[in-house]
């Protein structure tokens, strides 16, 4: 199964819908308690962060456009032996900037899918 491509957007009153721009397939629907289950102050504070979960899942997912996902914790491992080999850091030399950089390559590659 294949999940869809592309950017996401989200829409909505007192709920909120998440669905890909591509082909308008909806990912979810995030809802808040609707007034009679709970007193109104709860019920407008869980609508506020309702709506600021959706708008977190739409940027995440549409931040993440184009990288490999199974790349991203090996883009932080790199990165911070990068940052360890310019900093003179670990048992890595002083300096190594070509090292540095072929870490970096191979963290890119990855991410783009190659």
């Amino acid at each position: 199964m294949e999940h869809s491509k592309g950017l996401l957007k989200f829409g909505g009153v007192h709920s909120w819908e998440i669905f890909a721009m591509d082909d308008g397939v909806s990912i979810c629907t995030i809802h808040a308690a609707e007034p009679w289950q709970d007193g109104l102050l709860n019920v407008k504070h869980e609508r506020t962060i309702a709506k600021a979960n959706a708008q977190h899942l739409v940027a995440c997912w549409n931040g993440c456009e184009g990288i490999n996902p199974d790349a991203v914790r090996g883009l932080l491992i790199a990165l911070k032996a990068i940052k360890d080999r310019l900093t003179h850091k670990g048992d890595h030399g002083q300096g190594d900037v070509e090292g540095a950089v072929r870490w970096a390559s191979a963290a890119i590659a990855k991410a783009k899918g190659k």
